[in-house]
């Protein structure tokens, strides 16, 4: 099993599923966060995969992410998060080298310095099993 395949797995359904920008490193979310190269659009940003339990050849990741808009209300922050949820939550997927299920952990409003600025985070359980 390959983290990479799986991270790339993960960000082609999201990318698929949405009509605004998915970032998958930190490089790029860093970009954003610079005042000369910021954006107002919204965007997503996947921000890990942490492993949190390993058995034989079951692996169970938490992947976190990060919806941002910038609008003076969260109707749009609100329906990327709907349309993630959407496409993930609940949902499985088979790959030559591996099989996962995706459920949705948990969802929260990030309250904001900015009032123009909407956050919302998600997180999302990943049980993946090696096909190796």
């Amino acid at each position: 099993m390959n983290i990479d395949n799986l991270k790339k797995y993960i960000a082609t359904r999201i990318n698929d599923a949405l009509t605004v920008d998915v970032y998958t490193k930190e490089a790029e979310f860093d970009t954003l966060n610079n005042p000369e190269t910021s954006t107002t659009e919204p965007y997503v940003v996947i921000r890990s995969f942490t492993l949190i339990e390993k058995l034989s050849s079951k692996y169970k990741y938490n992947v976190e992410i990060e919806i941002h808009d910038f609008t003076n209300n969260s109707t749009t922050a609100n329906g990327i998060a709907e349309d993630i949820s959407d496409e993930l939550d609940m949902s499985w997927q088979s790959e030559s080298d591996m099989f996962f299920r995706i459920d949705k952990d948990w969802e929260s409003d990030i309250l904001s310095d900015t009032p123009d600025k909407s956050r919302i985070d998600q997180r999302y359980e990943l049980n993946v099993y090696d096909k190796s």
